[in-house]
């Protein structure tokens, strides 16, 4: 299966975590971040992947952002889940809830620039979402 997606993957994850020179290594490897030992062998995760719902168009991902990749951590999912998944998207609390802007936009409507610009200015988190879009003055 060599030079297809997965295991292009697979090769893709292995060095960035492994391979001091890669360009993805200081954002995984040089922060702690591994692979499993069970995922040593290509075979192993192909299995997994083909279990745990791998498609072409899905990446891995890693639930918490700042651990392994290990069964138990990854899934695979759409671009947009994996970048509200980031480690450094800042997320909001309102009312129990925790989201990240894009995913707090899609839920009020309001604006991700509004978001971002009530966050940055420090306003209180339920005041950041709850407090509605101020209406544009009207041309004369």
């Amino acid at each position: 299966m060599s030079h297809t997606r997965i295991h292009n993957i697979w090769c893709s994850m292995r060095e960035r975590c492994n391979t001091k020179s890669s360009s993805g290594y200081k954002k995984y490897g040089a922060k702690g971040i591994k692979v499993c030992d069970e995922w040593s062998s290509f075979e192993a995760f192909r299995d997994w992947s083909y279990a745990n719902g791998y498609k072409d168009n899905l990446s891995i991902d890693r639930i918490n952002p700042k651990g392994n990749y290990e069964p138990t951590n990854c899934r695979w999912v759409s671009q947009k889940v994996q970048q509200n998944n980031r480690s450094n998207n800042i997320h909001i609390t309102c009312d129990g809830e925790t989201h990240s802007p894009m995913e707090w936009s899609e839920i009020t409507g309001l604006p991700i620039a509004n978001i971002y610009d009530r966050y940055f200015k420090g306003w209180d988190h339920d005041r950041i979402i709850k407090q509605p879009k101020r209406k544009s003055p009207t041309k004369r």
